[in-house]
C-alpha cells in the first residue's frame, strides 16, 4: 500500500527525508530516492517478482534504517536493522570456540551457538551441538505456543518480551490479551464485543498490517500463526464455532517460521535412525574428509619442498667438490713452476761459484 516516510528517514546514517510513494511503489519514488544515495549508503533498492521492496547491501555493510519508512514499505520494526550473518569456517581439525562478551554474539542478536567440538560427536549430540550443527536452523522468528492458561515464547528469538495472557471463564476464552510484543512494539487486545471490530482494524492498521481477507463470527476466539513470511503471511484470529470471530491478515512483514518446539532445547541422536541425525553425521564425516585432504595437501607440499631442498644441497655439494679439485690443480701447477725456477737459480749459482774458483787457481799458477 502507499505511504510516506518522515523527515528523519535515513539509511546507514544518510538522511533521505520525506518521500511519498504509491502502492508497491508504482511511481518509483521510494526506490529512486534510496538508489540516489546508494554510493554513500552502500544500499540498493529494488522490487522483487511479487512487488515487494528488497534492500541489498552492495559493499557488504549492514543495513540500518532510522526514522520512519512508512507502513507501505512492508518492513516491520524488527527488520529495520540487519547486519548479515557471520560464518566461521575452520581451516584445520581444531574446534571452534568463541569466548568473551560485547562482540554481538548474544541471544538477542539471534546467535545461539559459539562453539562446537566434532571430537565429542559420537552417539548423542547435546542440545548446544545440535543447535550449532543446524538441527533447528530456520529464519529465527521463534515458535509460539498458545494454551488455555498461558503463552510461552522461546528465548533468544527476538520476541522474548511478553507480559500477560488472560482468559475470561465466563465468556469461554473470549478475551486474550498480549502486550509488549517486541516484534511490533504495540499491544494487540482482542475482546468479546462485536462493537470493537473497527477499533481492532485501526490497531492492526497502525501496526502496518494489511490485507484483511474475511470476517466470520463465533463464540470462542483463538489465535494462530500459519505460514508466516516476510513477503507473504497470514495471521489467523478465529474459531469455527458459531458466533465467534475469524480474521485473516496477510502481508504483515513477519518472518517465515516453522515449528521448532519438537527440537528446541533437546539432545539429538547422531545416527541413521533419524534423518537429521544421519545428515549431521554425514556432515561431520564430510568435514573431516575435507580437513584430512587439506592436511594431506599441506604435508605433500612440505615433502616436495624438502625433496627440492635435498636436491639443491646435492648439487651444491658436487659444485663445491669440483671447485676444490680445480683449486688443487691450479696450486700444484704454480708450485711446480716455482720449484723449477728455484732449481735453475740454484744450479746457476753453483756454476758461477765453480767458475770463480777456477779463475783463482789460474791466478796462483801465473804467480808461480
Amino acid at each position: 500500500m502507499k505511504g510516506t516516510t518522515n523527515e528523519n528517514f535515513a539509511i546507514n546514517g544518510v538522511t533521505i527525508g520525506k518521500i511519498s510513494y504509491e502502492n508497491n511503489d508504482s511511481n518509483g519514488a521510494l526506490i529512486a530516492a534510496i538508489n540516489a544515495v546508494k554510493d554513500t549508503t552502500g544500499v540498493q533498492a529494488a522490487l522483487d517478482e511479487e512487488g515487494k521492496l528488497v534492500l541489498t547491501s552492495a559493499d557488504g555493510r549492514g543495513i540500518k534504517i532510522t526514522g520512519s519508512i512508512g507502513p507501505g514499505a512492508g518492513i516491520a520494526l524488527n527488520m529495520q536493522e540487519n547486519y548479515g550473518r557471520l560464518s566461521l569456517v575452520k581451516n584445520d581439525g581444531r574446534d571452534i570456540a568463541i569466548e568473551g562478551t560485547g562482540f554481538g554474539f548474544d541471544n538477542d542478536k539471534l546467535v545461539s551457538q559459539s562453539s562446537i567440538s566434532l571430537r565429542e560427536t559420537k552417539g548423542q549430540i547435546s542440545k548446544d551441538l545440535a543447535e550449532a550443527m543446524g538441527f533447528n536452523s530456520v529464519e529465527r522468528l521463534g515458535s509460539i505456543q498458545i494454551g488455555v492458561s498461558g503463552l510461552s515464547l522461546l528465548a533468544g528469538t527476538g520476541m522474548s518480551t511478553i507480559t500477560a495472557l488472560s482468559r475470561s471463564v465466563a465468556n469461554g476464552f473470549s478475551q486474550w490479551k498480549t502486550s509488549k510484543i517486541s516484534m511490533v512494539g504495540q499491544m494487540i487486545d482482542i475482546g468479546p464485543g462485536l462493537g470493537t471490530l473497527s477499533a481492532m482494524g485501526s490497531r492492526f492498521s497502525s501496526l502496518g498490517m494489511s490485507g484483511l481477507a474475511s470476517l466470520q463470527f463465533s463464540a470462542v476466539y483463538t489465535v494462530a500463526f500459519n505460514a508466516l513470511s516476510t513477503v507473504r503471511g497470514d495471521l489467523q484470529v478465529g474459531s469455527a464455532q458459531a458466533g465467534g470471530l475469524s480474521a485473516v491478515l496477510s502481508q504483515i512483514g513477519i518472518v517465515r517460521e516453522t515449528n521448532r518446539v519438537d527440537n528446541m532445547g533437546k539432545e539429538q541422536t547422531a545416527g541413521v535412525t533419524t534423518l537429521k541425525g544421519a545428515m549431521a553425521v554425514m556432515d561431520v564425516a564430510e568435514t573431516a574428509i575435507i580437513n584430512l585432504d587439506q592436511i594431506r595437501a599441506d604435508i605433500g607440499s612440505v615433502q616436495n619442498q624438502i625433496s627440492a631442498t635435498i636436491n639443491n644441497i646435492t648439487v651444491t655439494q658436487v659444485n663445491v667438490k669440483a671447485a676444490e679439485s680445480n683449486i688443487r690443480d691450479v696450486d700444484f701447477a704454480s708450485e711446480s713452476a716455482n720449484y723449477s725456477k728455484a732449481n735453475i737459480l740454484a744450479q746457476s749459482g753453483a756454476y758461477a761459484m765453480s767458475q770463480a774458483n777456477q779463475v783463482q787457481q789460474n791466478v796462483l799458477k801465473l804467480l808461480q
